[in-house]
């Protein structure tokens, strides 16, 4: 699996409200996890300011990013296609990053990259039964915006020269420059308002710059022991 389309998997209603809750997010974002099939909630758990670890490269990604509330059901909702699709098809999930929303404006963007790097968890702020690393094995995308919103902003997924559409775990976006002249598109995700795109995070993909309005989506990335890419 690459990648999986569910569409109109949120309701307009519930794309507004994402939308409202990043406008009237405050400047300090909470993370919180999932474990197994139960979520775990803790607005302590690795409280940050999400801005400052996104700043770091605006070659990469350029955009604002608002960590979302993980006790709304909305992710329990999303929580469980999670569950059910890992164990479906043989994906060791253990727990989710956490949740947030993306807005990109003119030229916003998030060049060719993978999601399957590591994170080390260690006390205090380690959770229970988490060893070593973990590392990003699904990745999800939903469409807040409607499409005559905006241009631009859209979600690819790509191929190296060789074929490969994924790769090992590395680190994070290490030598991003030279997989922008190797990658090249191969699919495009619908841009349908409330479609969810399911992904393999050790695929490539981006999104693509933005030229005109303002596109909202929301992102999470589901992690499992290092072992094994699924």
């Amino acid at each position: 699996m690459h990648h999986t389309i569910i569409k109109n998997f949120l309701k307009d209603d519930e794309c507004d409200y994402l939308i409202n809750y990043f406008k009237k997010d405050s400047s300090t974002k909470k993370m919180a996890y999932a474990r197994d099939d139960s979520l775990v909630y803790d607005t302590q758990l690795l409280k940050m300011e999400y801005s400052n670890t996104v700043a770091w490269n605006r070659k990469i990604v350029k955009g604002e990013f608002s960590l979302f509330n993980n006790t709304n059901l909305i992710n329990k909702k999303i929580w469980d296609v999670i569950i059910h699709y890992s164990k479906q098809n043989n994906f060791n999930i253990t727990e989710q990053r956490g949740i947030f929303i993306q807005k990109y404006t003119k030229n916003g963007h998030f060049t060719w990259h993978t999601d399957g790097y590591g994170w080390t968890y260690k006390p205090p702020h380690g959770l229970p039964g988490v060893k070593e690393i973990d590392y990003d094995k699904l990745s999800i995308s939903i469409q807040l915006s409607n499409p005559d919103e905006y241009e631009g902003g859209e979600l690819q997924f790509g191929q190296d020269s060789k074929g490969n559409t994924k790769r090992d775990p590395t680190k994070e976006h290490d030598n991003y420059e030279l997989l922008q002249k190797s990658i090249t598109s191969v699919f495009t995700a619908p841009k349908n308002r409330g479609s969810l795109a399911l992904h393999n995070g050790f695929s490539y993909h981006r999104v693509t710059p933005i030229t005109k309005g303002v596109r909202y989506s929301l992102v999470n990335f589901y992690q499992g022991p290092k072992n094994a890419t699924n």
